[in-house]
């Protein structure tokens, strides 16, 4: 997923004074958190959730510019693990008597 979608989810929750919880980033991760080996398959991904795969580290479709587009590995979801912005969020919901 695309960390803008994680970012405004937590934002919103955080201003309306609802819990926020990341479980985890699934098989794809963001390449800038640096959690991938240099053979691990690539894409970009952009904010709309159009994925387009790189090769070579260029991508095979257009638009060929980056703009909002972010690098993303297929590390699995192990690996990718479920920290956002440097840190796990493990809030839940006050309970209710």
């Amino acid at each position: 997923m695309h960390p803008d979608w994680a970012r405004g989810l937590r934002d919103q929750c955080q201003q309306a004074g609802v819990a926020f919880h990341f479980k985890q980033w699934g098989d794809w991760v963001p390449e800038s958190l640096w959690l991938h080996r240099d053979t691990a398959p690539a894409g970009f991904l952009a904010t709309d959730g159009t994925h387009r795969p790189l090769v070579n580290g260029k991508p095979v479709a257009a638009p060929m510019s980056r703009g909002r587009d972010i690098t993303v590995r297929r590390v699995g979801k192990k690996a990718a693990g479920r920290l956002l912005d440097g840190r796990t969020w493990d809030q839940y919901p006050a309970a209710t008597a």
